[in-house]
């Protein structure tokens, strides 16, 4: 059975903050997977569920997002209410569809829904329209080995997201060590833009970075290209391969970001090229330094507030690194990148085990071998 949601007026407080858990997007995070909802960021009370087209849901119910965002798919743990974003199936025998796999066999039609949604501001896939979409029914017994297969995949997959977004490179400093400002050690300087308006600017065979590439990684290539004429008539600034550059602004995260260049290229006025001057920094060791400081330097350039927040050249300069002998340096970062490739080797296995569960649903699917 397919049941719609419904939102219950805003304007009525007694509809709100009650006992009824209440479900919307904000509830399913745009993940891969099948959502486990056994709460929702917001609630309605009786009166509210009486007085909309809001219904409660037995816990097995697979969610479907219908409007706008449109496949992502949750399968509920405790019994709650949708608002009507969502198209909820409501397995009446358990003997012959198990939750889960009806779920992940849902989350797996995303794309034909979103081919099928109709609508002007935002699209919708309607009661009806899904109705007529089919999934493989094997029996019961099959249904729980595949669901179990996957979910074994991804525990493997939920435990490598762990240690990616657990794992930061820390470099522990003793008191025996001087304290110095970056500045002291580097040169920094920004780069610049040609003229956008210029087409004799733009499309030659010079690499231009932007601060969107700069994302705690190593720079290969350009997504843009520039001129001779383009880098003589602006402020841009051939940079040589092996420079750390940093974000000084950008959108959301981006500001204080690194990236080591690995080739020569120019830069926009928002990225700082720092390059080692002094013998007694390695450029690694820097590199994962500012690494560390990721949170301080968006701390800083975010307490200056207004049109002021972003980072600048001398903020990076005043910078303070912890600074061992070049023996030391060179230890940490070899202890780092080894644990670099532990980290990559996780982010490998998320893959694979992703391309596993795919396909697992495509062989029930009979799709692909």
């Amino acid at each position: 059975k397919i049941e719609s949601g419904g939102t219950p007026s805003s304007t009525e407080e007694t509809y709100w903050n009650g006992s009824i858990s209440w479900a919307t997007l904000a509830d399913l995070p745009a993940v891969d997977h099948i959502t486990k909802l056994a709460g929702t960021v917001r609630s309605i009370s009786d009166q509210g569920l009486s007085n909309s087209s809001a219904k409660v849901l037995p816990v097995g119910t697979v969610l479907v997002s219908s409007r706008a965002t449109i496949g992502r798919v949750a399968l509920t743990t405790t019994p709650l209410a949708t608002n009507q974003g969502f198209k909820n199936i409501v397995i009446q025998d358990k003997q012959r569809a198990l939750p889960g796999f009806v779920a992940y066999m849902m989350k797996r039609l995303a794309p034909e829904m979103e081919r099928m949604a109709s609508g002007g501001t935002f699209k919708e896939i309607s009661k009806t329209a899904l109705a007529t979409l089919t999934i493989p029914l094997p029996p019961l017994e099959v249904q729980q080995q595949i669901v179990g297969e996957i979910e074994g995949y991804q525990k493997v997959i939920d435990g490598g997201r762990q240690v990616l977004d657990g794992y930061k490179p820390h470099i522990a400093s003793h008191l025996s060590w001087r304290v110095v400002p970056v500045g002291e050690l580097t040169s920094i300087r920004s780069g610049g833009t040609p003229d956008r308006g210029n087409p004799d600017f733009w499309g030659g065979d010079i690499p231009w970075i932007k601060t969107g590439q700069i994302d705690f990684n190593r720079i290969t290539e350009a997504e843009e290209f520039i001129t001779q004429a383009g880098l003589e008539n602006s402020a841009a600034r051939m940079v040589t391969s092996g420079t750390i550059l940093m974000a000084m602004y950008g959108q959301g995260v981006t500001r204080g970001r690194v990236a080591i260049l690995d080739i020569n290229a120019t830069t926009n006025q928002a990225c700082a090229a720092i390059e080692v001057a002094s013998p007694d920094l390695d450029r690694d060791f820097l590199y994962w330094s500012l690494v560390g400081k990721y949170g301080e330097l968006r701390a800083i350039s975010e307490a200056r507030g207004g049109n002021q927040s972003n980072l600048n050249a001398q903020l990076i300069r005043d910078v303070k690194i912890a600074l061992p002998d070049l023996p030391t340096q060179r230890a940490i970062v070899a202890e780092i990148e080894a644990e670099q490739s532990l980290v990559n080797a996780n982010r490998e296995l998320i893959v694979r085990m992703e391309a596993k569960i795919k396909s697992t649903i495509d062989r029930v699917r009979g799709e692909g071998v």
